[in-house]
Protein backbone atom coordinates (compact mmCIF):
# COMPACT_ATOMS: atom_id res chain seq x y z
CA UNK A 1 0.00 0.00 0.00
CA UNK A 2 1.62 3.32 -0.89
CA UNK A 3 0.01 6.83 -0.25
CA UNK A 4 1.46 10.50 -0.87
CA UNK A 5 2.28 12.50 2.00
CA UNK A 6 -0.40 15.14 1.25
CA UNK A 7 -3.26 12.32 1.64
CA UNK A 8 -1.77 11.03 5.09
CA UNK A 9 -2.46 14.65 5.69
CA UNK A 10 -5.36 15.10 5.12
CA UNK A 11 -6.57 12.15 6.59
CA UNK A 12 -5.49 13.59 9.66
CA UNK A 13 -6.59 16.48 9.35
CA UNK A 14 -10.56 15.40 8.94
CA UNK A 15 -9.70 12.87 12.23
CA UNK A 16 -10.66 14.23 15.88
CA UNK A 17 -7.45 14.84 17.35
CA UNK A 18 -5.89 16.34 19.75
CA UNK A 19 -2.41 17.92 19.62
CA UNK A 20 0.42 16.02 19.65
CA UNK A 21 2.89 16.75 23.41
CA UNK A 22 5.42 16.10 20.77
CA UNK A 23 5.25 17.97 17.68
CA UNK A 24 7.93 17.00 14.93
CA UNK A 25 8.08 20.11 12.85
CA UNK A 26 11.03 20.16 10.92
CA UNK A 27 11.52 16.34 10.73
CA UNK A 28 11.08 13.75 8.70
CA UNK A 29 8.20 12.72 9.95
CA UNK A 30 5.37 13.50 11.99
CA UNK A 31 3.02 12.20 14.97
CA UNK A 32 -0.63 12.75 15.80
CA UNK A 33 -1.96 11.98 18.80
CA UNK A 34 -5.37 10.82 20.47
CA UNK A 35 -7.11 9.32 22.92
CA UNK A 36 -8.94 5.70 22.75
CA UNK A 37 -11.34 4.61 25.30
CA UNK A 38 -10.94 0.52 25.67
CA UNK A 39 -13.11 -1.60 27.24
CA UNK A 40 -11.76 -4.50 29.39
CA UNK A 41 -14.76 -7.19 30.30
CA UNK A 42 -14.10 -9.89 33.23
CA UNK A 43 -10.69 -10.54 32.68
CA UNK A 44 -9.16 -12.67 35.22
CA UNK A 45 -6.66 -10.68 37.58
CA UNK A 46 -4.44 -11.70 40.42
CA UNK A 47 -5.99 -11.12 44.00
CA UNK A 48 -2.57 -9.84 45.68
CA UNK A 49 -1.24 -12.10 48.27
CA UNK A 50 -1.65 -9.01 50.99
CA UNK A 51 -3.68 -5.85 52.38
CA UNK A 52 -3.46 -2.99 49.96
CA UNK A 53 -0.34 -0.88 51.85
CA UNK A 54 -1.44 1.89 53.77
CA UNK A 55 1.78 3.28 54.26
CA UNK A 56 5.45 3.24 53.32
CA UNK A 57 6.29 1.22 56.24
CA UNK A 58 3.77 -1.35 54.94
CA UNK A 59 5.67 -1.10 51.36
CA UNK A 60 8.92 -2.08 52.75
CA UNK A 61 7.36 -4.86 54.47
CA UNK A 62 5.62 -5.95 50.97
CA UNK A 63 9.38 -5.28 49.97
CA UNK A 64 10.66 -7.85 52.74
CA UNK A 65 7.96 -10.68 51.90
CA UNK A 66 8.54 -10.65 47.88
CA UNK A 67 12.41 -11.24 48.53
CA UNK A 68 12.07 -13.74 51.57
CA UNK A 69 14.48 -16.49 50.87
CA UNK A 70 11.67 -18.61 51.09
CA UNK A 71 7.91 -17.77 49.56
CA UNK A 72 4.37 -19.09 50.34
CA UNK A 73 4.09 -21.39 47.20
CA UNK A 74 0.16 -20.89 47.51
CA UNK A 75 -1.18 -20.93 44.09
CA UNK A 76 -2.39 -17.90 42.99
CA UNK A 77 -6.15 -16.58 43.78
CA UNK A 78 -7.82 -14.89 40.62
CA UNK A 79 -10.79 -12.02 40.17
CA UNK A 80 -12.48 -10.99 37.25
CA UNK A 81 -12.04 -7.41 36.23
CA UNK A 82 -14.04 -4.97 33.99
CA UNK A 83 -13.73 -1.58 33.10
CA UNK A 84 -13.47 1.29 30.68
CA UNK A 85 -10.05 2.92 30.12
CA UNK A 86 -8.37 5.87 28.14
CA UNK A 87 -5.78 4.97 26.62
CA UNK A 88 -3.23 7.78 25.08
CA UNK A 89 -1.93 6.83 21.74
CA UNK A 90 0.76 8.14 19.29
CA UNK A 91 0.72 6.96 15.81
CA UNK A 92 3.84 8.42 13.55
CA UNK A 93 4.56 8.48 9.84
CA UNK A 94 6.82 9.25 7.94
CA UNK A 95 6.52 12.88 5.55
CA UNK A 96 9.22 12.59 2.49
CA UNK A 97 8.27 8.92 1.04
CA UNK A 98 5.88 6.53 0.54
CA UNK A 99 4.35 4.57 3.45
CA UNK A 100 5.30 1.27 3.97
CA UNK A 101 1.93 -1.16 4.20
CA UNK A 102 3.50 -2.39 7.36
CA UNK A 103 2.67 -0.94 11.11
CA UNK A 104 4.64 -0.98 13.87
CA UNK A 105 2.87 -1.29 17.36
CA UNK A 106 5.56 -0.31 20.20
CA UNK A 107 5.16 -0.91 24.01
CA UNK A 108 7.23 0.16 26.23
CA UNK A 109 8.22 -1.06 29.55
CA UNK A 110 8.32 -0.05 32.89
CA UNK A 111 9.66 3.30 34.08
CA UNK A 112 8.68 4.70 31.10
CA UNK A 113 5.90 6.23 28.72
CA UNK A 114 5.76 5.80 25.05
CA UNK A 115 8.29 8.62 24.85
CA UNK A 116 10.70 5.85 25.07
CA UNK A 117 10.15 5.04 21.60
CA UNK A 118 10.84 8.98 20.62
CA UNK A 119 13.51 10.21 22.93
CA UNK A 120 15.42 14.07 22.53
CA UNK A 121 17.33 15.28 24.80
CA UNK A 122 15.88 18.58 26.02
CA UNK A 123 18.83 20.40 25.58
CA UNK A 124 19.16 19.24 21.66
CA UNK A 125 15.98 18.69 20.02
CA UNK A 126 17.72 18.06 16.62
CA UNK A 127 19.82 14.98 17.52
CA UNK A 128 17.46 11.96 16.58
CA UNK A 129 19.93 9.03 17.88
CA UNK A 130 18.33 8.13 20.46
CA UNK A 131 14.74 8.38 18.77
CA UNK A 132 13.82 4.72 17.78
CA UNK A 133 10.30 5.80 16.00
CA UNK A 134 12.72 8.48 13.53
CA UNK A 135 14.89 5.77 12.66
CA UNK A 136 11.82 3.34 11.22
CA UNK A 137 10.14 6.36 9.86
CA UNK A 138 13.20 7.07 7.60
CA UNK A 139 12.31 3.48 6.66
CA UNK A 140 8.83 4.36 5.68
CA UNK A 141 7.04 2.40 8.84
CA UNK A 142 4.63 3.70 10.91
CA UNK A 143 4.37 3.62 14.28
CA UNK A 144 1.65 3.25 16.60
CA UNK A 145 3.19 3.43 20.43
CA UNK A 146 0.94 4.51 23.58
CA UNK A 147 0.85 5.07 27.39
CA UNK A 148 0.56 1.94 28.81
CA UNK A 149 -2.67 1.44 31.75
CA UNK A 150 -1.47 3.77 35.16
CA UNK A 151 0.70 6.13 33.18
CA UNK A 152 -0.02 9.86 33.04
CA UNK A 153 -2.03 10.79 30.20
CA UNK A 154 -3.85 7.07 30.12
CA UNK A 155 -6.46 6.38 32.95
CA UNK A 156 -4.74 6.58 36.39
CA UNK A 157 -6.65 2.73 37.55
CA UNK A 158 -6.72 1.67 41.05
CA UNK A 159 -3.35 0.31 41.25
CA UNK A 160 -3.98 -3.11 43.06
CA UNK A 161 -6.92 -4.36 41.55
CA UNK A 162 -6.52 -2.81 37.25
CA UNK A 163 -3.04 -2.16 37.13
CA UNK A 164 -2.16 -5.93 35.95
CA UNK A 165 -0.31 -7.29 33.19
CA UNK A 166 -3.89 -9.33 32.02
CA UNK A 167 -5.79 -5.58 32.09
CA UNK A 168 -2.52 -4.55 30.24
CA UNK A 169 -2.73 -7.50 27.88
CA UNK A 170 -6.17 -7.05 27.03
CA UNK A 171 -5.31 -3.22 26.03
CA UNK A 172 -2.45 -4.25 23.74
CA UNK A 173 -5.02 -7.28 22.09
CA UNK A 174 -7.64 -4.63 21.26
CA UNK A 175 -5.55 -1.92 20.48
CA UNK A 176 -3.75 -4.10 17.90
CA UNK A 177 -7.29 -5.03 16.12
CA UNK A 178 -8.57 -2.14 15.92
CA UNK A 179 -5.66 -1.14 13.90
CA UNK A 180 -5.99 -4.04 12.27
CA UNK A 181 -8.97 -3.12 11.17
CA UNK A 182 -8.16 0.36 9.96
CA UNK A 183 -10.53 1.83 13.39
CA UNK A 184 -7.95 3.48 15.46
CA UNK A 185 -8.58 6.82 13.86
CA UNK A 186 -11.16 8.41 11.43
CA UNK A 187 -9.70 6.94 7.59
CA UNK A 188 -6.92 5.10 9.33
CA UNK A 189 -4.65 3.74 6.94
CA UNK A 190 -5.14 -0.21 7.07
CA UNK A 191 -1.69 -1.68 7.56
CA UNK A 192 -1.12 -5.19 5.39
CA UNK A 193 1.61 -6.61 8.00
CA UNK A 194 1.53 -5.53 11.74
CA UNK A 195 4.57 -6.23 13.60
CA UNK A 196 5.24 -6.07 17.56
CA UNK A 197 7.73 -4.30 19.14
CA UNK A 198 8.33 -4.16 22.94
CA UNK A 199 10.78 -2.93 25.79
CA UNK A 200 10.91 -5.40 28.97
CA UNK A 201 7.68 -5.12 30.63
CA UNK A 202 6.29 -4.49 27.28
CA UNK A 203 8.12 -7.21 25.33
CA UNK A 204 6.35 -9.27 28.48
CA UNK A 205 2.93 -8.47 27.16
CA UNK A 206 4.12 -8.76 23.62
CA UNK A 207 4.85 -12.41 24.16
CA UNK A 208 1.45 -12.96 25.98
CA UNK A 209 -0.12 -11.26 23.01
CA UNK A 210 1.44 -13.79 20.52
CA UNK A 211 0.41 -16.49 23.00
CA UNK A 212 -2.93 -15.87 23.15
CA UNK A 213 -4.10 -14.20 20.17
CA UNK A 214 -1.11 -15.48 17.51
CA UNK A 215 -2.60 -14.71 14.21
CA UNK A 216 -2.80 -10.96 15.12
CA UNK A 217 0.99 -10.15 14.85
CA UNK A 218 2.99 -10.96 12.01
CA UNK A 219 6.14 -10.46 13.51
CA UNK A 220 7.53 -9.94 17.01
CA UNK A 221 10.88 -8.24 17.96
CA UNK A 222 11.25 -8.23 21.71
CA UNK A 223 14.00 -5.55 23.70
CA UNK A 224 15.53 -5.89 27.13
CA UNK A 225 13.97 -9.04 27.65
CA UNK A 226 15.59 -12.94 28.09
CA UNK A 227 12.25 -14.77 29.02
CA UNK A 228 14.08 -15.21 33.08
CA UNK A 229 12.06 -14.06 36.00
CA UNK A 230 15.23 -15.05 38.32
CA UNK A 231 16.61 -11.82 38.34
CA UNK A 232 13.40 -9.25 39.32
CA UNK A 233 14.49 -9.73 42.89
CA UNK A 234 17.67 -7.31 42.53
CA UNK A 235 15.22 -4.62 40.72
CA UNK A 236 12.67 -4.68 43.53
CA UNK A 237 15.62 -4.46 45.90
CA UNK A 238 16.84 -1.93 44.05
CA UNK A 239 13.95 -0.09 43.63
CA UNK A 240 13.12 -0.21 47.27
CA UNK A 241 9.38 -0.03 46.36
CA UNK A 242 9.17 3.79 47.50
CA UNK A 243 5.40 4.94 47.37
CA UNK A 244 5.46 6.98 44.29
CA UNK A 245 3.74 9.94 46.52
CA UNK A 246 6.81 9.74 48.98
CA UNK A 247 9.03 10.20 46.09
CA UNK A 248 8.05 12.98 44.93
CA UNK A 249 4.87 14.46 45.86
CA UNK A 250 4.98 17.16 43.38
CA UNK A 251 4.65 14.97 40.72
CA UNK A 252 2.85 12.20 42.04
CA UNK A 253 0.13 13.75 44.20
CA UNK A 254 -1.67 11.34 46.28
CA UNK A 255 -4.92 12.16 45.06
CA UNK A 256 -3.72 10.93 41.69
CA UNK A 257 -1.03 8.28 42.42
CA UNK A 258 -2.83 6.25 45.56
CA UNK A 259 -0.38 3.81 47.68
CA UNK A 260 0.13 1.16 44.81
CA UNK A 261 1.77 3.26 42.86
CA UNK A 262 5.30 2.49 43.30
CA UNK A 263 8.84 4.05 42.20
CA UNK A 264 12.98 3.86 42.90
CA UNK A 265 14.81 6.69 45.15
CA UNK A 266 16.85 8.46 42.57
CA UNK A 267 18.90 8.60 39.59
CA UNK A 268 21.70 5.92 40.57
CA UNK A 269 18.82 3.65 41.01
CA UNK A 270 17.74 4.05 37.58
CA UNK A 271 21.47 4.01 36.49
CA UNK A 272 21.49 0.70 38.27
CA UNK A 273 18.56 -1.09 36.86
CA UNK A 274 18.93 0.61 33.23
CA UNK A 275 22.20 2.09 32.37
CA UNK A 276 25.94 0.39 32.22
CA UNK A 277 28.43 2.65 32.43
CA UNK A 278 30.19 4.46 31.11
CA UNK A 279 28.47 3.71 27.77
CA UNK A 280 25.68 6.84 28.21
CA UNK A 281 25.06 10.55 28.75
CA UNK A 282 24.61 11.48 31.87
CA UNK A 283 22.33 13.94 30.80
CA UNK A 284 20.05 11.21 29.19
CA UNK A 285 20.22 9.90 32.75
CA UNK A 286 19.29 12.95 34.35
CA UNK A 287 16.43 13.43 32.00
CA UNK A 288 15.02 9.50 32.03
CA UNK A 289 14.80 10.43 36.14
CA UNK A 290 12.87 13.65 35.51
CA UNK A 291 10.80 11.80 33.65
CA UNK A 292 9.93 8.20 35.10
CA UNK A 293 7.20 6.89 35.73
CA UNK A 294 5.79 4.91 38.20
CA UNK A 295 4.93 1.37 37.99
CA UNK A 296 1.98 -1.04 40.71
CA UNK A 297 3.44 -3.74 42.30
CA UNK A 298 0.49 -5.48 41.34
CA UNK A 299 1.56 -5.42 37.70
CA UNK A 300 4.84 -6.89 38.42
CA UNK A 301 3.08 -9.59 40.67
CA UNK A 302 0.63 -10.69 37.87
CA UNK A 303 3.18 -12.04 35.22
CA UNK A 304 2.82 -15.23 36.83
CA UNK A 305 -0.41 -15.79 35.85
CA UNK A 306 -0.19 -14.58 31.65
CA UNK A 307 0.61 -17.58 29.71
CA UNK A 308 3.80 -17.17 27.82
CA UNK A 309 4.29 -20.15 25.50
CA UNK A 310 3.35 -19.40 21.92
CA UNK A 311 3.09 -22.59 19.49
CA UNK A 312 0.66 -21.54 17.70
CA UNK A 313 3.03 -18.25 16.67
CA UNK A 314 4.32 -18.71 13.35
CA UNK A 315 6.01 -15.70 12.62
CA UNK A 316 9.54 -14.32 12.80
CA UNK A 317 10.89 -13.44 16.21
CA UNK A 318 14.11 -11.21 17.03
CA UNK A 319 15.22 -10.59 20.44
CA UNK A 320 17.41 -7.69 21.13
CA UNK A 321 19.22 -7.77 24.39
CA UNK A 322 22.37 -5.79 26.03
CA UNK A 323 25.24 -7.10 27.25
CA UNK A 324 25.17 -5.87 30.81
CA UNK A 325 21.30 -5.83 31.01
CA UNK A 326 20.70 -6.38 35.08
CA UNK A 327 17.11 -6.61 34.96
CA UNK A 328 17.05 -9.26 32.35
CA UNK A 329 20.15 -10.85 32.69
CA UNK A 330 21.64 -10.46 35.91
CA UNK A 331 24.17 -7.70 34.09
CA UNK A 332 25.28 -10.05 31.89
CA UNK A 333 23.17 -11.92 28.67
CA UNK A 334 25.67 -14.04 27.09
CA UNK A 335 24.34 -17.13 26.54
CA UNK A 336 20.97 -16.65 28.47
CA UNK A 337 19.17 -16.11 24.50
CA UNK A 338 19.51 -19.16 21.65
CA UNK A 339 18.80 -21.83 20.82
CA UNK A 340 17.65 -24.58 23.04
CA UNK A 341 16.90 -21.89 25.45
CA UNK A 342 13.53 -21.12 26.97
CA UNK A 343 13.35 -18.14 25.22
CA UNK A 344 13.77 -19.70 22.02
CA UNK A 345 11.65 -22.78 23.26
CA UNK A 346 8.46 -20.57 23.51
CA UNK A 347 8.04 -20.12 20.46
CA UNK A 348 8.06 -24.10 18.98
CA UNK A 349 5.84 -23.03 16.59
CA UNK A 350 8.35 -21.04 14.33
CA UNK A 351 11.47 -22.47 13.26
CA UNK A 352 12.89 -18.22 11.92
CA UNK A 353 14.09 -16.98 15.58
CA UNK A 354 17.10 -14.93 15.86
CA UNK A 355 18.91 -12.90 18.27
CA UNK A 356 21.75 -10.84 18.94
CA UNK A 357 23.83 -8.90 21.83
CA UNK A 358 24.46 -5.16 21.51
CA UNK A 359 27.80 -4.86 23.43
CA UNK A 360 28.22 -2.26 26.00
CA UNK A 361 24.55 -1.25 26.54
CA UNK A 362 22.22 -1.55 29.72
CA UNK A 363 18.71 -2.65 30.21
CA UNK A 364 17.16 1.04 28.66
CA UNK A 365 18.53 -0.30 25.04
CA UNK A 366 17.32 3.16 23.60
CA UNK A 367 18.77 5.52 25.83
CA UNK A 368 22.73 4.46 25.43
CA UNK A 369 25.30 5.71 22.89
CA UNK A 370 24.95 2.25 20.99
CA UNK A 371 21.40 3.10 19.83
CA UNK A 372 22.05 3.96 16.26
CA UNK A 373 23.50 0.29 15.95
CA UNK A 374 20.13 -0.86 18.01
CA UNK A 375 17.89 0.46 15.46
CA UNK A 376 20.01 -0.77 12.48
CA UNK A 377 19.80 -4.01 13.64
CA UNK A 378 16.35 -3.98 14.16
CA UNK A 379 15.79 -2.60 10.54
CA UNK A 380 17.59 -4.72 8.97
CA UNK A 381 15.54 -7.82 10.25
CA UNK A 382 12.63 -6.48 9.39
CA UNK A 383 13.57 -5.95 6.04
CA UNK A 384 15.11 -9.17 5.36
CA UNK A 385 11.46 -10.48 6.50
CA UNK A 386 10.11 -8.73 3.63
CA UNK A 387 7.90 -6.56 6.15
Amino acid sequence: MKLTTTLLLVMFDMALARPSPHQTTGKHYDCKSFDIPITVADIPTLALPFLPVADQYQATNVLNTLTARTQSGAAPKVVNVSGIYNIATQYCFPLDQPLSSTLQILTHGIGFNASYWDFYLLSNQGDTQYSYISTVTAAGYSTLSYNRLGISGSTLANPDTEVQSPVELSILVQLTQLAREGKLFDQQPKPSKIIHVGHSYGSHLTNALVAKEPSLSDGVILTGYSYQGSYGSSFLINSNLLLASVANSTRFPPSQYPNGYVTWPSQWSNQYAFFAYPQFDPAVLAQAEATKEPFTIAEFLSFSILSLDAPGFKGPVFYVNAEKDQIGCGFNCTGLVGPGTDAYNAFNGTSDIESVIIAGAGHGLNLHYSARETYGKINDWVKRHGF
